[in-house]
């Protein structure tokens, strides 16, 4: 599990420099939601300066990057399941980095593209897969296909690589849409009304803690980046212990640089 624990969705709430209006709660038959919304503020884009210095006069309107974020929370075997939802932009921008789950997505996607028993590594139902190959210099790829492709098809070393993403074909189309990805968030285009999100944050929190992804991708736990603060502190104090005591003889270390949640849902822990 990622991320901090949290009594309160506010904790999982990092605005920064933006400012936003907070609606709800609002209550459905199983769940309670949150609206965060940013304010629209007209921005010169990044180009409008270069372009103006070669034409007078030019009308170059300032841009606005609406967005907003919505949490859910639903009440489950005696619990609560908290889902962060990001629309436009900048709505990704409201949590906290520490805040969600990562990786929420790439499991989740897996577990729905390749559900236990379906012969993972040679089903065709991979679009695209992104991985870190980690060594003195960190190479990041994204491998991707003109037609739908079994695993074994991209060039993924499971020795050298950290998946951190995936597209593919859900088994179920009629349950999942026609494709779903997953990296921190967790994407698909199913069409759902509102009424119905508690409904869909229980059905992906047993998709995500299902470990049908482990009959074929198990490997890819074997690798991950810690965001547990204990968790963290005590591996970096065996790394320090291991490095006084044995000369770090047994350690092979690399810098791996921490990404950010690029929009769509996830978990937030509670």
């Amino acid at each position: 599990m990622g991320g901090r624990a949290a009594e309160d969705y506010h904790q999982a709430i990092d605005a920064g420099a933006l400012d936003y209006i907070e609606y709800g709660p609002t209550r459905g038959h199983n769940f309670t939601a949150y609206a965060l919304v940013i304010g629209s503020v007209p921005h010169d884009t990044r180009w409008a300066g270069f372009v103006r210095s070669g034409f007078d006069p030019i009308d170059i309107p300032p841009a606005s990057s609406p967005g907003a974020l919505l949490v859910v929370e639903v009440p489950h075997d005696d619990s609560i399941l908290r889902f962060a939802f990001a629309f436009g932009s900048t709505g990704r921008f409201l949590l906290a980095r520490d805040s969600y789950e990562h990786g929420f997505g790439l499991t989740t996607a897996l577990n729905v593209i390749y559900p236990k028993g379906t012969a993972a590594a040679y089903a065709a139902r991979l679009r695209s897969v992104d991985s870190k190959r980690r060594g003195p210099t960190i190479m990041r790829s994204k491998s991707q296909a003109s037609e739908v492709s079994a695993f074994e098809e991209f060039d993924i070393n499971r020795l050298q690589d950290v998946v951190t993403a995936a597209v593919g074909i859900p088994d179920d189309t009629g349950l999942w849409g026609a494709r779903v990805s997953g990296g921190d968030p967790f994407r698909t285009d199913i069409s759902i009304e509102f009424a119905d999100l508690g409904d869909l944050c229980i059905r992906l929190h047993e998709v995500h803690e299902s470990e049908d992804y482990a009959e074929s991708f198990g490997w890819i736990d074997d690798i991950q980046p810690v965001t547990d603060p204990g968790l963290r502190e005590r591996l970096e104090n065996e790394v320090l212990r291991t490095l006084v005591e044995e000369d770090g003889a047994s350690l092979a270390l690399a810098v791996l640089l921490r990404g950010v949640v690029d929009g769509g849902g996830v978990s937030l822990p509670g």
